[in-house]
């Protein structure tokens, strides 16, 4: 796939990930979040290295919320599908991204 479909991708999920920050006003993480997004200008391995750790990072922290929002949705006996079906989309598309960002890019 194209590189910049996957610059695409990983723009996108820092922002969600800032958002998700920004609602608990940290504004710290969100302000690291949001500057990250440059890193797809760096050079290709710093960048491969750099895109891959906040992937995995992102990832661990939609797990933990989503374990978070169940947790409280199942003790008020709220429904919780739904947090698990748009949290799990947004896990996907990180995963996406550690797993299929481009090593090398064709010029």
């Amino acid at each position: 796939m194209n590189v910049i479909f996957f610059n695409i991708i990983f723009i996108i999920n820092q922002l969600m990930v800032s958002a998700h920050f920004l609602r608990h006003s940290n504004i710290v993480l969100t302000a690291f979040f949001m500057i990250s997004i440059i890193i797809i200008f760096f050079n290709e391995k710093i960048k491969n290295n750099l895109i891959k750790t906040l992937s995995i990072i992102n990832i661990l922290v939609w797990l933990f919320t989503m374990y978070q929002i169940v947790k409280i949705r199942i003790a008020f006996h709220e429904p919780f599908i739904r947090v698990i079906i748009i949290l799990g989309v947004v896990i996907i598309l990180n995963i996406v991204t550690l797993l299929f960002y481009p090593k090398k890019i064709n010029r």
